[in-house]
């Protein structure tokens, strides 16, 4: 009673961003009513404490919902920015025999059985008159079903199933399942089929005689008119609006690889946002360009509001107009301790200049404080209990990590060299460069 709901669903499903579509707050005697607008059959899920739950919605209906019994994370769980979420389906009670979870449900409960025997099972690479059998025997309930998101959903799940089993390649289940099809950019299981076919694909392709100058159109010309004109030598991607989708699933899987250049790889998403026909690839090329920037220099960074060791809330905006070096650290690991020393003499050489932003991750904001008491550094501390998600937002996978901000607000180092491994130089160096030091 009292909680608030919030209902989500993907805004696209190359990035798996989200969108909020309603809130609702739980009245005294726990029921909860909310509304939204939709178009399209849509997957809609909701995070409650340890729970990931939702359903698929379809335009003009009424769904009564129950939740499953309320059960918080836990402490570690909290904490931990790798925890997932239990998948539970919500009950409907008002459901029919032919609404959509309950027909994805069931075809789900007869097709997982066979894609575990067949896809994990590099046998059936020899057995395709046995496969052909058992999708028979999935799809025998269905025949009649008139659903035309459950037929496209059940036809690419089984397109999945065949990629998986090895009966066709990526190249013959691109051809059959895309070539001349129209996009379904909100049906899962047509992206997930969609994510396995096209995975690595100008890697792939850039081998072939026809996609060898691949490298050239992003890395040197960073012309989105060269790359569209290489890939359509392709036959499969002779559709405009497949072969930009391919290029936008691409950009966001390279970024971090050898192969391309990140600036060109910006410059691109940019050259789509502002070319594109396809309204839905105007905001894939966004959410892309979002989540590949947050941690770039010339970027801002993930943006926080944590309790100091007063249990004042402190607002990363607040150090603006001053460097700030950010540091995740715990008070009780080795690694950071014998840097704390060393971060207390540059802090007194250069606190004119620069804000040292000490973020710990210590169990709880007790722990810090009395760490604190018992040690007399002066810079600020902040406690991130009430902004876990933010070891996630800053991809921290080891204490300690370091970020420069600089003074306008924008990430300089990212990540930033320790203490032990030269920061001070850097500082001085940076400054220099910047003119704040003569």
């Amino acid at each position: 009673a009292g909680g608030k709901i919030i209902f989500f669903t993907y805004s696209d499903l190359i990035t798996n961003a989200e969108d909020t579509l309603a809130e609702a707050t739980v009245s005294p005697d726990g029921h909860f009513s909310c509304t939204f607008d939709t178009k399209e059959t849509l997957q809609v899920f909701s995070h409650l404490g340890v729970y990931k739950t939702g359903l698929f919605v379809e335009p003009g209906n009424d769904y009564e919902v129950v939740l499953p019994p309320r059960k918080e994370k836990s402490e570690a769980d909290r904490m931990n920015p790798f925890f997932e979420e239990y998948s539970v389906g919500l009950v409907i009670r008002n459901k029919t025999n032919d609404d959509i979870n309950h027909l994805i449900r069931m075809f789900n409960d007869a097709y997982v059985p066979y894609y575990n025997k067949y896809a994990e099972n590099l046998q059936s690479m020899s057995k395709p008159v046995a496969l052909d059998s058992s999708i028979s025997e999935i799809m025998r309930p269905f025949r009649d079903t008139k659903n035309a998101f459950f037929k496209q959903y059940c036809n690419y799940k089984i397109g999945l199933l065949r990629h998986m089993a090895y009966q066709f390649r990526a190249r013959a289940a691109s051809e059959m399942y895309f070539a001349n099809r129209p996009l379904l950019y909100s049906n899962p299981a047509y992206m997930e089929l969609f994510n396995q076919v096209f995975d690595k694909y100008f890697v792939y392709f850039s081998h072939t005689p026809e996609g060898s100058k691949i490298l050239i159109d992003v890395n040197r010309q960073k012309s989105l008119t060269a790359l569209k004109h290489t890939l359509g030598t392709d036959s499969v991607l002779r559709n405009d609006a497949l072969k930009e989708l391919v290029i936008l699933k691409n950009l966001y899987d390279e970024f971090y690889s050898d192969h391309f250049s990140r600036s060109a790889i910006l410059v691109l998403l940019d050259s789509i946002r502002l070319t594109t026909l396809f309204p839905e690839h105007r905001l894939i090329a966004s959410n892309i360009r979002k989540q590949i920037t947050r941690l770039m220099p010339g970027y801002d960074p993930p943006p926080f509001i944590l309790l100091n060791r007063d249990s004042i809330a402190v607002s990363l905006d607040r150090f603006k107009g001053k460097y700030v070096y950010i540091g995740f650290c715990s008070c009780f690991s080795y690694s950071c301790l014998r840097e704390f020393d060393m971060l207390q003499k540059i802090y007194n050489k250069l606190n004119k200049y620069v804000e040292i932003v000490t973020i710990s991750v210590d169990d709880n904001l007790a722990q810090m404080r009395n760490f604190l008491s018992k040690n007399n550094y002066n810079w600020v501390f902040l406690h991130y209990g009430n902004q876990p998600g933010i070891l996630k937002d800053y991809d921290i996978r080891g204490y300690p990590t370091y970020f420069l901000i600089d003074k306008q607000g924008k990430l300089l180092l990212s990540p930033a060299p320790s203490p032990f491994e030269g920061i001070e130089s850097r500082m001085f160096e940076v400054m220099r460069e910047k003119g704040d030091l003569q």
